[in-house]
Formats: C-alpha cells, structure tokens, sequence
C-alpha cells in the first residue's frame, strides 16, 4: 500500500530529516566561537608569558650590572620554597665543597632555627600577633615554607658573616654588617618567577 500524502508520521520523520542540516549548522557554529575564544585566550597567555620572560630578563640584567664590579652574576636556583637557603648554601659551597648537596640547604634551615632559638629575645618581636614562636622555629627547619629577613639576619648571626642582598630597583641590603666573616652575597627578584619573589645566588664570574 503507497503511502497517502499526508500521512502525520512520515511527514514527521521528514521534517526531522530536513532539521539534520540546521542542527549541525548550529553545532558548527558553536564550535568556531569555542575555538576562537581558545585561540584568543592561548595568544592571551603568550603575551602574559612574553612579557614576565621580558622582564625577568630585565631585572637580571639590571642586578648583573650593579654585581659587575664585584665581578659576579646571577646564578639561578630551584623555586621550590627553599631558594632563599640554596642561595646561601651555594655561597657556602665556593668554599666548602661538603655544601654542593642538592640537600645542603636542609643544614641551613636548622642553622637558621637553631639561631633564632638562640636568640629569642631579638627575634620574637617581629613575628606577627598570634603567631607561636616555637612553632615558627620548627617550621623554618622543617618545612619548604619562604624564607625572608628576619632568617637572614639569624643566618648572619649564625655564619658571623654579613648577607649582601642586591635586587633591580632598590639599594643593596646587609644583614649583619658588623659580623666579622667575609660577605655572602644573594639577588632578590621580584618579576624572576610568576608565583612571587625569589632568592638568586650572586656567583663570581
């Protein structure tokens, strides 16, 4: 039997074959916009990396010329949290060859608590309200948490050594300047890494 012209359920399938091409129209439509906003956003991200990459380059530049004199530059050292502590014990290391440790900056750590223990009475002052110091103490030696001034200046009290600490747009930073040991010497940047700041060690050339 032929089917009659106007039969509702075939017309129906009809109608649905004839949306096929709309539909995928439509679904190609919504990709290209997917894949545009992707390409934007990765050319977006390019700038953003260009850039950071240009003045990171800038600001070691920068520091490297304030060093020249010194005849030393930056040498580049792991962001895992320690760098501030590697800084130092690869200035240790130009004279102590037993520092050359990928883990010699664990030594340093417990130098800089154990002073900071020792020398509470100075130090416990500048921690923030609240914060317990003992706990800060174990922390500085245990953890990968950032170390700042405040170790710096238990480390030179430690070394008896003074801390030169040289950065791109600020004059040069002494820790312990009156410590009788020949000077260990750190760059500070604040645009070398997109997490945050960084300790570099400043090694002769």
């Amino acid at each position: 039997m032929g089917m009659k012209e106007d039969d509702p359920i075939m017309a129906f399938i009809s109608g649905m074959e004839d949306m096929k091409p709309q539909l995928s129209e439509k679904a190609r439509k919504k990709q290209e916009k997917r894949r545009k906003k992707q390409q934007e956003q990765d050319e977006k991200n390019k700038l953003v990396i260009e850039t950071q990459n240009r003045e990171r380059e800038e600001e070691t530049e920068a520091i490297n010329r304030q060093v020249a004199s010194l005849n030393r530059h930056v040498k580049y050292v792991a962001a895992d949290g320690n760098c501030m502590y590697h800084s130092i014990a690869q200035q240790l290391a130009l004279e102590d060859s037993k520092m050359k440790s990928p883990i010699a900056y664990r030594v340093i750590r417990k130098k800089a608590a154990d002073s900071l223990r020792e020398h509470k009475d100075e130090f416990a002052f500048f921690l923030d309200e609240g914060v317990d110091f003992d706990e800060y103490c174990r922390k500085v030696e245990t953890s990968n948490e950032w170390g700042g001034q405040l170790e710096l200046r238990a480390l030179s009290l430690s070394l008896q050594r003074p801390i030169r600490i040289y950065s791109a747009d600020a004059p040069v930073i002494v820790m312990g300047e009156d410590m009788p040991g020949s000077p260990l010497f750190l760059s500070y940047h604040k645009k070398y890494l997109s997490l945050g700041n960084h300790y570099n060690t400043l090694i002769p050339l």
